[in-house]
């Protein structure tokens, strides 16, 4: 992935509010200055093409430069590997949590309770 720093992130935002990149400092909340949620998702998604392992809610989170520069260019990408979303939910609250096909209810509750279809 390269790099990319804070005077790339800071004309980013600015080129999506439409202000110089000046204007906008390392520490401001980007959404008090007019970013929204669907830009911050263009964000996110651009720099995952680029090889950033970045979520919008990691983005949202915390939205000034310097957070999303500590995001961008954590110690993974000292290392040279894209940083990877960590999941919120632990591996037996995915196992617990119903399926959405309504045809494997059955088999999910079969499975919470140990005991095998008929």
């Amino acid at each position: 992935m390269a790099r990319i720093g804070r005077d790339e992130i800071r004309a980013t935002v600015a080129a999506e509010l439409g202000c110089p990149a000046d204007s906008v400092a390392d520490d401001d909340d980007l959404i008090q200055l007019g970013l929204n949620s669907i830009r911050m998702m263009a964000l996110a998604g651009g720099w995952r093409k680029r090889g950033a392992g970045i979520t919008f809610a990691e983005l949202a989170a915390s939205p000034t430069v310097d957070s999303w520069h500590d995001l961008l260019c954590g110690d993974d990408a000292d290392e040279g590997r894209a940083r990877q979303p960590r999941s919120s939910q632990s591996p037996l609250d995915r196992l617990r949590r119903p399926p959405r096909n309504p045809v494997s209810v059955g088999s999910h509750a079969a499975r919470l309770l140990d005991r095998p279809l008929r």
